[in-house]
């Protein structure tokens, strides 16, 4: 999260982002129980902070709401993948049925394959 503050003139550099947003909520006569509350949500560098052309707004969802998301992401090395799990699925390959301990679940093959699959 990320709060941008006014640049101090003279000085060169900008106040640090919390203090700035502090600042800013002291000089509206903001209440000070604002100023000891978390901060909920602030929008991501890259969020917009306007409707997209076509789109309407329905508004905040609640919080109790489930939301399904969907991701789209990149593969790297499929070719690296399919020789894996060719290694560790075939029973003629000398690392069949190999597989690191429950704790290591997210380092399948990495030993098998050597550095630079992931």
């Amino acid at each position: 999260m990320e709060v941008r503050g006014p640049r101090v003139e003279g000085r060169g550099s900008c106040l640090p982002p919390l203090l700035s947003f502090l600042f800013l909520l002291s000089s509206l006569g903001a209440p000070s129980s604002c100023l000891s509350a978390p901060l909920l949500w602030a929008p991501e560098p890259d969020q917009l902070f306007r409707v997209p052309e076509g789109w309407r707004s329905e508004g905040r969802v609640a919080p109790s709401h489930p939301l399904g998301l969907t991701f789209a992401l990149r593969q790297r090395n499929r070719d690296r993948l399919e020789a894996l799990v060719a290694e560790l699925s075939s029973p003629r390959s000398t690392h069949y049925g190999k597989r690191p301990p429950p704790s290591r679940g997210g380092m399948v093959g990495l030993a098998v394959l050597g550095p630079g699959l992931a």
